[in-house]
């Protein structure tokens, strides 16, 4: 017996016109809850994925769908995560922790670092010795957030 059945035969019950057992009207009763029990599921489900707190599937691809670049991870949460931190850069708090926060979000294990140079930041990956295997796309990802007249420099490893 459906939720939304028996909710619907407790509400009409105390009116005393029906015949619950052996007559259609149980049945009828039992089949508009299941539909009404489906219709609900549907709207947790898109519930759910409106909200990028706790979106699983369709929703972070939605938001991802926005954006020229995924982030580089598929793990639902770390998905959240990255989407939040490029959503939270811009709006006036383009600053170089936002940019670094964007960076790490999006799974990129690097920083970025301001130089003496206005027009220039070094973006370092200090647990990689050489170039990542996905160097050209964890590239991809930073030039995206970091501004178009930047001069960015690579270094690999903590040292210079």
């Amino acid at each position: 017996m459906s939720g939304a059945a028996q909710q619907l035969r407790d509400l009409l019950a105390p009116l005393g016109v029906y015949r619950w057992e052996g007559s259609f009207q149980w049945g009828e009763l039992q089949s508009e809850g299941e539909a009404l029990d489906a219709l609900a599921e549907d709207l947790r489900h898109t519930q759910r994925e409106m909200s990028l707190a706790t979106a699983r599937d369709e929703g972070l691809e939605a938001i991802s769908s926005l954006l020229r670049l995924p982030p580089a991870t598929s793990d639902p949460a770390d998905r959240r995560a990255a989407l939040a931190a490029l959503l939270r850069i811009g709006g006036g708090s383009f600053t170089l922790a936002a940019v670094n926060d964007a960076i790490r979000g999006c799974g990129v294990p690097a920083r970025a670092e301001e130089t003496g140079d206005p027009l220039r930041v070094v973006v370092r990956f200090p647990d990689c010795r050489d170039e990542p295997e996905d160097f050209d796309r964890l590239r991809e990802i930073v030039e995206d957030i970091l501004p178009c007249h930047l001069h960015i420099e690579y270094r690999f490893g903590d040292g210079n």
